[in-house]
């Protein structure tokens, strides 16, 4: 019941009941909200195997390439969240840039996407006056402003791409 069938990384509940647990306990801990990037065009132009398959591919891909004491937890879609114990908020948004670098540079499923994910990262501490509703919501907010900045990162070198090759300077 606590275990994703599709992935076999624990579930939902087994987030939601490790998060209470941890909170009560007092313990300091991250969370970081992870989302697929391109899922749904997947799905729509290669079918929902092939979207299961980059689902299964990305979660062995930063399972293995997290921390021993990470616990990645499947919420549903692609939608995972990442629970760790070490280092700095600072350190972990590093530690998550250098693992999506990589798993941008394996680059295994269809040649015309790029295997892609967005985060955000937030401090859990039950010493702050904030709920942890409201520090999830702001680790979910803050991997939806990664996302939109890649966007408009991708968005802006593809313009610039293609001004170029038509020898328009963008200076």
């Amino acid at each position: 019941a606590k275990t994703d069938p599709l992935t076999g990384v624990a579930n939902r509940l087994a987030f939601m009941q490790t998060l209470d647990d941890l909170w009560n306990k007092r313990k300091k801990f991250f969370v970081t909200f992870i989302d697929l990037d391109n899922l749904k065009y997947r799905n729509d132009h290669y079918g929902h195997a092939e979207g299961d398959r980059y689902i299964r591919y990305a979660c062995n891909f930063i399972s293995l390439h997290g921390l021993q004491d990470d616990k990645l937890y499947r919420l549903g879609g692609d939608e995972f969240v990442l629970i760790s114990f070490q280092g700095t908020l600072d350190e972990l948004d590093q530690r998550l840039e250098t693992i999506r670098n990589k798993f941008i540079s394996t680059h295994q499923y269809n040649s015309d996407l790029i295997d892609s994910f967005s985060y955000g990262s937030v401090l859990m501490n039950s010493s702050e006056s904030k709920t942890p509703s409201d520090l999830l919501g702001e680790a979910d907010q803050k991997m939806y402003l990664y996302k939109a900045a890649v966007k408009a990162a991708a968005r802006e070198a593809y313009m610039s791409s293609n001004l170029n090759s038509k020898g328009i300077s963008l200076s």
